[in-house]
């Protein structure tokens, strides 16, 4: 049976236990990531990766896709997205009334 906790203040043999379930996890996770990469296997054309670069997405498209990326943000935080709006209407108000005076 295996010594799964560790008492404080440690020992010389909790650290190599610490060090033995740490070596396991790394075997572990190398076995898996080597099946993963054995399962999937995409072969490469290289005419595809130069049409890929030459394929980029116009300006109209990446502010589309930037302006969901905030919405959804918004969404998601509440209390980040008002604090935000709020500090947006502060600057739009000081940048407003610095070019009302330039006017």
């Amino acid at each position: 049976m295996k010594i799964t906790t560790v008492k404080y203040p440690k020992t010389e043999q909790d650290e190599i236990h610490i060090k033995e379930f740490v070596d396991q996890y790394q075997q572990l996770l190398e076995k898996k990531s080597m099946k993963d990469a054995s399962i999937i296997e995409l072969p490469v054309k290289p005419e595809l990766l130069i049409a890929a670069q030459k394929a980029r997405a116009g300006p109209c498209t990446q502010l589309k896709w930037l302006s969901y990326r905030a919405w959804i943000l918004t969404i998601r935080e509440r209390r980040l997205s008002t604090g935000r709006i709020i500090q947006i209407t502060v600057v739009a108000i000081f940048t407003a009334l610095t070019f009302q005076q330039l006017g």
